[in-house]
């Protein structure tokens, strides 16, 4: 199965028309389906678009670490 591959400005573009992208290490992850139904609220994730959220999903659950495999469309290069 081919993979997406992501640069950083790819990232950032796609987030400035709309996108709601982040990065758990080099995965890349639309979060787009939390917003409304995260727990904490949308400003704790809209805040870290763009970003590595490597060590704030340490404090998730094993149901959320497995969503975020199932919304990780592709990898950063």
């Amino acid at each position: 199965m081919p993979v997406n591959k992501y640069t950083i400005d790819d990232i950032n573009n796609i987030n400035k028309n709309g996108g709601k992208l982040i990065l758990i290490g080099k995965k890349v992850v639309d979060i787009s389906k939390l917003l409304g139904i995260h727990p904490g609220g949308n400003n704790c994730l809209l805040k870290k678009l763009g970003t590595d959220c490597s060590k704030d999903i340490n404090y998730h659950s094993k149901d959320a670490k497995k969503l975020v495999k199932k919304l990780t469309i592709g990898v950063l290069i």
